[in-house]
């Protein structure tokens, strides 16, 4: 669903900044120069792309038809609807876009795999802003969306199917502090279902599993998206379509991608489902809630990448767990990991300097392998544990923590906190448990407890190991401990 999105909503972004002169009026002129914006970026095959005058709208047909019955001949089928849309030229830079259809497509290759998705219902409005080369607002309702996929493997058939009752986008777009377009985005869905059967093991029988959530929220934004750049790299491929012709012009091509840099600043985005229940062949579990949060910045210097996950209000099946451990069974949990210290600029930099498209191999396996230096400027890469915890009925564990790993250094090093309430709970609970898992347990955790530090109700564990090859826990030196001189 979100690259269909994702892909209809760029459709409209190629009307150039050439269209500023077209009257308020459809026009067969305006329609023709219209038609060659589009194609500038679709290319020219007959039926692609139809743009007809109708009062003060011009009718926009965008039909993939003609190219896919172009491909060279396979077992493979592929129908997709034509989008149809429909734009207003304002006068003034802008232009207004409507769209208001049904979507299908299909997609079947015997023996390996037979896609379908539809949307009853696809209604969208925007403005786009030549300036931008963006649209500058944009709202979409669809309703009644299905999925359904079946891959065939050497394993066995699996069968997905999800269908969403309904959703809603908005997009806003703005002109970027530091170029580029400022994009954001929410978008929120109703009534979601999923099956899926996948076989455990070759040639068993599949097992089916089903999922639900009531609904699903994102708000989403991505600063500097160089939409002008893209769509000009985009435009050199449709103006060279042979590996011939892209290979005699390798140097414009070169210089665009480069134009393409950094693609964005910085993309964030933070999503919550609710009410989610899974039917599985161990019984239902189900979930109050799951956040996810994820960030990462474009391909520059300051490289980052950030994902989080949160969960609220476990339920697992009825005798899943035995009746000691259920106090000891998480029902919250959440961590937040970030990865930095990377450069991606210089390494894709120099791999752009260095490509060369008319050799067998464009790029060397000797030029590959040195690239480490330069994605790894200091060796090492920043991984940070933001604070956290898990909880359960019986205690409740914290903890954060940063470290840096890489070619750089042979063992990682780095500081954590972990704290810890509900103890005597957990002791508790496991004096309960049969003989084999307690006291296998018990001797550790009472081992692990003597190098904590109690802080009022809670235990806490510093941990310091800045320094390769030592650990501290709350200033204890554990090297005699585990063998070190």
């Amino acid at each position: 669903m979100i690259h269909f999105r994702c892909c209809l909503t760029a459709l409209p972004l190629l009307i150039a900044t050439g269209t500023a002169g077209l009257a308020a009026d459809a026009t067969p002129e305006g329609a023709a120069r219209l038609t060659e914006v589009f194609q500038t970026y679709l290319g020219k095959t007959p039926g692609v792309v139809t743009v007809t005058p109708s009062g003060a709208v011009y009718d926009l047909r965008l039909d993939a038809g003609p190219l896919l019955s172009s491909i060279p001949e396979t077992d493979a089928k592929v129908t997709v609807s034509p989008i149809l849309l429909q734009l207003t030229d304002n006068g003034d830079g802008t232009w207004s876009m409507t769209q208001d259809q049904a979507f299908d497509m299909k997609m079947q290759v015997p023996g390996e795999a037979d896609v379908t998705l539809s949307i009853a219902s696809l209604k969208t409005t925007g403005i786009f802003d030549e300036k931008l080369a963006a649209f500058s607002t944009t709202t979409s309702e669809f309703t009644d969306l299905k999925m359904d996929q079946t891959v065939t493997a050497p394993d066995g058939p699996s069968h997905v199917a999800y269908s969403i009752a309904s959703g809603q986008v908005t997009t806003t777009g703005t002109a970027g502090a530091s170029g580029g377009v400022d994009l954001t985005q929410t978008m929120s869905a109703q009534t979601l279902i999923e099956t899926f059967n996948v076989p455990m093991e070759p040639g068993g029988a599949p097992v089916e599993i089903s999922l639900t959530a009531e609904s699903y929220g994102i708000d989403g934004k991505m600063t500097g998206l160089r939409t002008q750049q893209i769509q000009s790299t985009l435009a050199f491929f449709v103006a060279h379509p042979s590996d011939a012709e892209v290979k005699a012009a390798q140097e414009d091509l070169r210089g665009l991608l480069r134009s393409d840099l950094p693609l964005f600043d910085h993309l964030g985005a933070k999503g919550l489902v609710k009410t989610i229940a899974a039917q599985t062949p161990i019984g239902p579990v189900t979930l109050s809630s799951m956040g996810v949060e994820a960030e990462a910045n474009g391909i520059v210097a300051d490289g980052m990448v950030r994902e989080a996950l949160s969960l609220d209000g476990l339920v697992l099946p009825p005798g899943l767990v035995p009746e000691w451990a259920a106090a000891l069974v998480p029902q919250k949990t959440a961590l937040d990991v970030k990865v930095s210290g990377f450069d991606l600029a210089n390494p894709v930099g120099q791999i752009l300097a260095a490509f060369d498209l008319t050799k067998p191999e464009p790029l060397e396996q000797a030029f590959l392998d040195s690239l480490l230096p330069a994605f790894l400027p200091n060796g090492t890469v920043d991984i940070t544990l933001a604070p956290g915890e898990t909880v359960a009925p019986a205690f409740t564990l914290g903890y954060e923590g940063a470290m840096k790993a890489g070619p750089a250094q042979e063992i990682p090093s780095g500081k954590a906190k972990i704290s810890l309430k509900g103890y005597d709970a957990i002791v508790a609970a496991l004096s309960d448990a049969p003989p084999e898992v307690g006291q296998q347990m018990l001797p550790a955790l009472t081992l692990i407890r003597g190098m904590a530090q109690q802080v009022g109700d809670t235990l806490v564990w510093d941990i310091d190991a800045s320094t390769p090859g030592t650990m501290l826990v709350n200033g204890n030196d554990l090297g005699p401990m585990l063998g070190q001189p």
